[in-house]
């Protein structure tokens, strides 16, 4: 069995909305004897992880498969190897490291990490 990285794309409905206009690209780990068979299993998760949801202004909101956009053998799994990568354009470069820095400050936050977050710059030191 070889492994496999599928980017499976979902819109999000909202009742509110008539277009979809927000969409959720998942990047998933798939293990399949070869790459028509990935794409397959790709794509049947897409139509099982399929959901909708009642939120707190009384609305429908669902996850609906598009499809799958891109699907990549992986040769082997490796501790630390690059799974996904994606080039980051900004007009505000604070902002956006300022983004980074907060969204790191919640997931340590998350592991139970309450000590004072450090930038990774700071850690290297």
């Amino acid at each position: 069995m070889k492994w496999f990285t599928a980017k499976i794309v979902f819109g999000i409905h909202h009742s509110s909305q008539e277009a979809i206009t927000q969409y959720d690209e998942q990047i998933r780990a798939i293990q399949a004897r070869d790459e028509h068979e990935a794409f397959l299993k790709a794509r049947m998760l897409g139509v099982r992880e399929e959901y909708s949801f009642t939120n707190e202004n009384n609305e429908e909101v669902g996850w609906r498969f598009v499809d799958v956009t891109d699907l990549v053998e992986m040769d082997e799994l490796k501790d630390g190897m690059e799974i996904y990568s994606r080039i980051h354009e900004t007009d505000s470069r604070e902002q956006y490291i300022q983004f980074v820095h907060d969204k790191a400050l919640q997931l340590s936050m998350r592991m139970g990490q309450h000590e004072v977050h450090k930038p990774a710059y700071a850690l290297a030191v």
